[in-house]
This record gives structure tokens, sequence and C-alpha cells, in this order.
């Protein structure tokens, strides 16, 4: 496992769109260092599904832009 290749697509796609400087999310998560920082947190939060917040159920339907993490994203 690799940060480039598993995790920053995960990050990428589901963090990225509020963790950024001068976004709404309190610190960034942009770049190895951000996650690695925050390594326990990120467990923590996605274990817990509190992150990234999504409150649909993704068994009942999809939506354009939806952010929820399966599994597979979540043992990563």
């Amino acid at each position: 496992m690799t940060f480039s290749l598993d995790v920053a697509p995960i990050l990428d796609n589901n963090c990225a769109v509020c963790h950024h400087p001068g976004g709404s999310a309190p610190f960034a998560l942009l770049m190895y260092v951000d996650a690695k920082t925050r390594a326990k947190q990120l467990v923590e939060v996605t274990e817990t599904r509190y992150m990234p917040p999504w409150l649909p159920d993704p068994t009942y339907a999809h939506f354009a832009g939806e952010r929820w993490l399966n599994e597979e994203d979540i043992d990563s």
C-alpha cells in the first residue's frame, strides 16, 4: 500500500472538497504530511462514519456528488 496510489485518491475524492486551505474544514488533507499528522484521527472518524459527512443511505439511492466511503476505502 502506498499513499499516492491507495490513500491520496480517497482523500482527493472525498475529503479535499472541504479540507483545503481556505475551505470549510479546519485543516487541509492534500498532502502526505497532512494525513500522516492526523492519521489516528482519520482512522477514528472514517471507521465511525463521522466523516465524510453524508447522511443519505447509499444502499437506498445514489446522488450526484455523493461522498461516502465503502468498506474497501475505509480499510485502506
